[in-house]
């Protein structure tokens, strides 16, 4: 029998109280729209570009930050072993210009134009600190059969894809982005079940093999239909199987060789078909 993988469980979460932070950048740039709105008033155009500009860099810092460490807390919150996409590292160069540009219209001088950029560089990397390396799906499964290893491993590596297409859906997509997050999310319960007890993996190939990897591929189509404007008629079917999909998977956590999937199957076998037919 393998030897149980565990997966390393952090004391506590250091990012859960940061995307709160991050909204402090919100508040930041707010005198800005005052200028901004006089400046619209009294049709000064330099002076409207430069606040726009401003405003426009301090708010994607905001962004960026935000998104940032809101993700990792739900990384390290669903101990999912997905890469996070660190934008911090532009979010301290979008501060820092923003400080310039305002530096430069109240003209305090050469050398405190430049030095406040600079103390807002510091400032953001000792609040919010810099990129570091995501975290890396584990490699370490001691005796597990090689096999049960590697179709582990590409389950995890579909998952992360996953995760990427579920980006890429547009605002009128919402619904599905939503149940696609409830699904990921009992997707790595399941894997984490499955690491936990590698022997259940084998009997598992359904989930690892088929259910991951067919989502995916549905994924993929439909935002290739959806470029096209050709997914309309698709998107209730999409997110009525994504919902049966995440009822199966969070009832049927370590059971998912089952013969009740067979509704499941079907399903994603038929918008399988219809989606390759558009």
């Amino acid at each position: 029998m393998p030897k149980e993988y565990r997966h390393h469980t952090p004391v506590s979460n250091p990012y859960a109280s940061l995307g709160a932070k991050a909204f402090l950048l919100y508040l930041l740039p707010a005198p800005l729209i005052i200028k901004l709105i006089i400046s619209i008033i009294m049709i000064s155009v330099p002076k409207l570009l430069l606040t726009a500009a401003a405003l426009f860099f301090f708010y994607s810092a905001a962004h960026l930050t935000r998104m940032t460490l809101v993700r990792y807390a739900q990384t390290e919150d669903k101990k999912r072993p997905a890469k996070v996409k660190d934008n911090r590292l532009w979010g301290a160069i979008y501060t820092t210009v923003g400080v310039l540009i305002v530096m430069i219209m109240i003209r305090k001088g050469i050398a405190a134009t430049l030095l406040m950029p600079a103390c807002a560089f510091v400032g953001y990397v000792m609040f919010y600190g810099l990129p570091k390396k995501s975290p890396e799906v584990p490699v370490d499964y001691d005796n597990m059969p090689r096999a049960t290893r590697e179709a582990i491993k590409e389950a995890y590596d579909d998952l992360s894809v996953i995760e990427s297409l579920g980006q890429q859906l547009q605002d009128k997509d919402s619904a599905i982005k939503s149940m696609l997050d409830k699904v990921l999310n009992q997707s790595y319960g399941i894997m984490t079940l499955l690491v936990q007890a590698p022997e259940d993996a084998g009997r598992a190939r359904r989930f690892l093999n088929v259910y991951i990897n067919r989502i995916k591929e549905i994924l993929q189509q439909y935002i290739k239909l959806n470029q096209h404007g050709k997914a309309d008629d698709l998107r209730e079917r999409i997110l009525s199987t994504l919902t049966e999909v995440e009822k199966a998977f969070r009832t049927k956590q370590s059971q998912l060789l089952d013969d009740d999937m067979f509704k499941l199957d079907i399903q994603l076998e038929v918008l399988d078909e219809q989606i390759k037919h558009e």
